[in-house]
């Protein structure tokens, strides 16, 4: 608003009136620009819809032509979480392909899309990790009823972190040990010891040794370098940790059943012990790796 004259005209008055007006002025200039610059800058099709339009009018005008539909949006936002999905997560980091795959989701969910109900987000979640994942996939998919999108998340999440596997080497390994292609450790000639001071570079993994899980002798006999002997104390507190009812536990369990094979010949205390192990998870025999010694 362009500024009043003061009344009593006082010289203190009649320089704030001169400072006032100034800026008054340049205000204007300014928009004049700005809006000359818009007029400039749209295309020539639309320059008759803004002609003697106000600048309210001019805004208003140019988001009803260039504003996206509905339509538009929904297509943009289905088209991303469908590349993100066909997108391996082998390809990069786990959990940067997981921030991907949630932002694509949020997308299409607060478009209220119908490909972003819960029960198709888990479908589309776990078979997308299943080419790196292939266990935990199985496991979870026949659950989806019982869960949320945002439970399943947070679970494989945790379950990553807790086991070490959020990195790429150890992902590639474990789905080559998954389809039976055993691949030995550089360090395999060294022991499997319960960390000492200092050595604080690999988390413990489930059966109370320092590596990661997936390195684990205990769980993968193609892993064990000549001459390895059992580890009682491990073996019992692997045994313990697959008793229980979390989802790594169903992870070691399967993990056992696919990798202990039978006429794996250890020492006969290491026969004993499967056998207790199988009892208590109840494994079937046949996928124990104990010799008949009988016969």
């Amino acid at each position: 608003m362009k500024p009043m004259r003061p009344a009593e005209l006082t010289e203190t008055n009649f320089r704030a009136h001169q400072l006032d007006l100034q800026d008054y002025k340049d205000t204007r200039n300014n928009i004049a620009k700005v809006e000359e610059a818009i007029k400039s800058s749209i295309a020539i099709h639309i320059q008759p819809l803004i002609e003697e339009k106000r600048r309210f009018e001019i805004l208003k005008v140019l988001k009803e032509q260039y504003e996206p539909t509905e339509d538009e949006m929904e297509e943009k936002a289905l088209r991303q979480y469908k590349a993100v999905i066909k997108r391996s997560p082998r390809k990069g980091k786990i959990n940067a392909w997981i921030e991907d795959f949630d932002h694509a989701y949020l997308a299409i969910k607060r478009l209220n899309m119908s490909e972003s109900q819960d029960k198709h987000v888990q479908k589309d979640f776990l078979r997308s990790i299943e080419a790196v994942d292939p266990l935990y996939s199985r496991l979870h998919y026949s659950n989806i009823r019982n869960t949320t999108y945002r439970n399943l998340l947070s679970d494989f999440r945790t379950y990553l972190a807790n086991s070490g596997r959020d990195d790429d080497s150890a992902v590639a390994h474990n789905f080559a040990t998954f389809n039976g292609q055993g691949d030995k450790p550089a360090d395999a000639e060294k022991p499997q010891d319960a960390g000492k001071k200092g050595e604080g570079s690999s988390p413990y993994c489930v059966c109370g040794l320092r590596h990661r899980m997936e390195k684990c002798w205990q769980l993968y006999p193609d892993l064990r370098p000549p001459n390895w002997k059992l580890n009682s104390k491990a073996m019992k507190k692997l045994k313990d940790f697959a008793a229980g009812s979390s989802t790594q536990a169903q992870m070691v369990r399967s993990i056992i059943e696919k990798n202990w094979k039978q006429g794996d010949e250890r020492p006969q205390e290491y026969h004993v012990m499967a056998l207790s192990f199988s009892a208590s998870l109840d494994i079937p025999l046949k996928n124990c790796f104990i010799i008949d010694t009988g016969s």
